[in-house]
């Protein structure tokens, strides 16, 4: 029997020290330890599916994305 160790991962934008905000439940997802390590939710298509995923959860989504108080704003549609 395999064992699986999930890991929190930060979906839509990177964890910052100085944004906390960053470490909002719709930016956050588990994944397993390997496609952690992997790379593999960095991906722009992993990250836009997350993306689609989350709107279903969270009807404020693009507010709470455009709220953020970052430079540069990413587009996951």
């Amino acid at each position: 029997m395999q064992h699986r160790y999930y890991e929190r991962h930060h979906w839509l934008h990177h964890r910052m020290k100085d944004k906390p905000e960053l470490d909002d439940e719709r930016n956050i997802g588990l994944v397993c330890q390997k496609c952690h390590n992997s790379g593999i939710p960095n991906s722009h298509e992993s990250r836009c599916r997350f993306y689609r995923r989350q709107l279903e959860r969270y009807p404020d989504m693009d507010a709470w994305l455009a709220g953020l108080p970052l430079k540069v704003k990413q587009h996951f549609g």
